[in-house]
C-alpha cells in the first residue's frame, strides 16, 4: 500500500500549480560537467544528496520516521514533482549537453521515494519524449558490476577466488557455481542512484525499451543489480517472463526464492518463469539441483513450482523428483510440508495422466531408496516418514485403486511379521528392518483411509499406522515398540 503521506503529495502534484526545482541542488551541479560520474557510487553523490536534503529535510523526515509535513511544505513537495515531471517531459540533449537537469531529477527523485513507489505513480506525460528514452537506455547499457580484486592491492586471495570462479561460472553458465558465488558476495551488490532511477524512470516511459536493455544483460552481477534497481518482484518476473537473458532469468528467480513472504501466483508469475525455464532441459536439472535438493530451504517457491509442473514435460518432471533428497523425516518435518505444498499445487492443475506420471516417479524413486534400505550403515530405532509421502499416497490412490493398494499395504504387513525367519548380525538390523517395514507401511496405510474418508488430506500429520497383527506382546518385546 502506497505510503499515506507520498499518496496525498502525488495526488496534489497531479493538479496544476506551480513547478519549483531544487535550488541547492541545482546550484551544486552548476560546476560539474560530468555529473552522471558522481551517480555511479553512493559514496560519491552524498554532497549532491546532502545539497537536496538540506533544501527538503521535512521530506526526510516523512520517508524515515513518517512525520507528516506542515501544509507549506508538502505543496512544495508537490512543486518539486511537478517540476521533474515538466523536466523529464521537455528533456533534450540540446537543452541539458551536460545532464545536469538531468542529475538532479535523478537525486530528487531518489530522495522523494518511499517503498519504491514514486515512478510508478507520479503522473507519466514523459512517456513519449524519445530523446528521454534514448538517454535513459544508453545510460543502462553502459551500467557494469565489478569487484576490484587488482593485483596492486591487499585483497583476500579468497576473494580473488571467488572473483575468478564467479568468471569461469558466468562464461559457463554454470548455474550452480554462479549461486555458490553470489551466496559469497552477491547480496552486497546493489543498484547505484544512476542506475535505480534510470530503470525505474525507464520502467514509467515503456517496458518494452527497459526489456530491450535486460535482454543485453550477459553477466550474473549485473542481473543482480538489476533486479534491485527495478526493486518491484511484479515487475521484476514480468520483465523476467519477457526477456531474453538468461542471466536476468536466474537472477529475478533467486530473489523470489530467497526473499521473505509468499508470493501470489495471479499477481507476481513465479510459476510462469519457472515454466519457461523449464522448456531447458540442462538448465532445468541444474535449477532443480540448486532449489529443491533441500526444499525446506526453500517454502516461498513450493506453491508456484507445482503450478508450473502442470505445464512441464515429463523429463522437467524427472529432474523435480531425482533433486530432492531423500532422508527419513518426522511427521511434523517443514521440508516434508513443503513437498505436500508443491504438489497440492500440481494436484489442482494437472489433468489424470500428469498426475499418474508425477505420482509413478516419486514411487519409483522411493521405492528404490525404501529408507536407506541399500546402506547396511543405516538404522532405524522408530518409524519414520519421507519427504515423498504425498506423492506415494497420490501413487496407491490414483494409479493402483483401491484394490491394488489394499493388497500393497497387505503384502507389506506379511513380510514384516515374517522378518524372524531371517539371519541378523544384530538385534538392531532386525529392528532396523522391521521400523523400515513399518515405515514403508504409512503411506499405503494412510491411501486407504484417505480412500474411506475422502476429506482427509493426502500429507499424514498426526498419526502412525500399526497393523493389527503387530499387537502382540511377543512382537512389542521383540521389537521394542511402546
Amino acid at each position: 500500500m502506497t505510503h499515506p503521506v507520498l499518496a496525498d503529495v502525488l495526488a496534489d502534484a497531479r493538479r496544476a500549480g506551480s513547478a519549483t526545482g531544487p535550488r541547492d541542488l541545482l546550484a551544486a551541479l552548476a560546476g560539474i560537467n560530468r555529473p552522471m560520474d558522481l551517480l555511479t557510487s553512493w559514496d560519491a553523490c552524498e554532497t549532491l544528496c546532502s545539497s537536496f536534503s538540506g533544501e527538503y529535510s521535512f521530506i526526510q523526515l516523512a520517508r524515515v520516521a513518517g512525520v507528516r509535513p506542515c501544509a507549506a511544505d508538502m505543496e512544495k513537495w508537490s512543486a518539486l514533482l511537478r517540476w521533474m515531471v515538466e523536466e523529464l517531459t521537455g528533456w533534450s540533449p540540446a537543452g541539458d549537453p551536460h545532464q545536469r537537469t538531468l542529475a538532479a531529477v535523478f537525486v530528487a527523485g531518489a530522495m522523494s521515494d518511499i517503498d519504491h513507489e514514486l515512478w510508478k505513480l507520479l503522473s507519466n506525460p514523459f512517456a513519449a519524449n524519445h530523446h528521454l528514452v534514448g538517454i535513459l537506455q544508453a545510460i543502462l547499457r553502459s551500467c557494469s558490476v565489478t569487484i576490484d580484486v587488482s593485483q596492486g592491492t591487499r585483497s583476500p586471495i579468497s576473494t580473488k577466488a571467488a572473483v575468478e570462479r564467479l568468471a569461469v561460472a558466468n562464461a559457463t553458465k554454470d548455474w550452480k557455481g554462479i549461486d555458490e558465488c553470489l551466496d559469497g558476495f552477491g547480496d552486497y551488490i546493489s543498484a547505484s542512484l544512476l542506475q535505480a532511477q534510470a530503470t525505474r524512470i525507464l520502467m514509467r516511459c515503456g517496458q518494452n525499451d527497459l526489456l530491450s536493455v535486460i535482454s543485453g544483460i550477459d553477466e550474473a552481477l549485473l542481473a543482480v543489480s538489476f533486479v534491485n534497481a527495478v526493486a518491484d518482484e511484479e515487475s521484476c518476473l514480468t520483465l523476467a517472463v519477457a526477456c531474453s537473458s538468461p542471466y536476468f532469468e536466474f537472477a529475478v528467480l533467486r530473489s523470489a526464492v530467497y526473499r521473505g513472504g509468499q508470493p501470489t501466483l495471479t499477481v507476481h508469475g513465479l510459476d510462469a518463469l519457472l515454466l519457461k525455464m523449464s522448456a531447458e532441459p540442462s538448465r532445468w536439472c541444474t535449477l532443480m539441483d540448486v532449489f529443491n535438493r533441500y526444499p525446506v530451504r526453500y517454502p516461498r517457491l513450493q506453491e508456484a513450482l507445482g503450478a508450473a509442473l502442470a505445464g512441464v514435460l515429463l523429463g522437467a518432471m524427472e529432474s523435480y523428483i531425482a533433486a530432492i533428497q531423500l532422508n527419513d523425516v518426522a511427521l511434523n518435518d517443514v521440508g516434508r510440508e513443503n513437498v505436500a505444498t508443491c504438489l497440492r499445487a500440481f494436484q489442482a492443475r494437472a489433468n489424470r495422466s500428469q498426475r499418474e506420471a508425477m505420482w509413478q516417479l516419486a514411487y519409483d524413486r522411493w521405492s528404490t531408496w525404501g529408507f536407506d534400505r541399500s546402506d547396511p550403515s543405516a538404522h532405524l530405532q522408530e518409524i519414520r516418514a519421507s519427504l515423498l509421502d504425498y506423492a506415494v499416497v497420490g501413487y496407491a490412490i490414483e494409479c493402483l485403486g483401491p484394490k491394488a493398494a489394499i493388497q500393497a499395504r497387505t503384502d507389506i504387513v506379511t513380510k514384516a511379521l515374517s522378518l524372524h525367519q531371517n539371519w541378523y548380525g544384530s538385534s538392531s538390523e532386525i529392528i532396523t528392518d522391521w521400523k523400515r517395514s513399518l515405515s514403508l507401511l504409512q503411506p499405503f496405510a494412510h491411501a486407504e483411509y484417505v480412500l474411506a474418508n475422502s476429506q482427509e488430506d493426502w500429507l499424514c500429520k498426526t498419526r502412525m499406522y500399526l497393523p493389527t497383527d503387530s499387537q502382540t506382546d511377543y512382537l512389542k518385546l521383540k521389537y521394542r515398540m511402546p
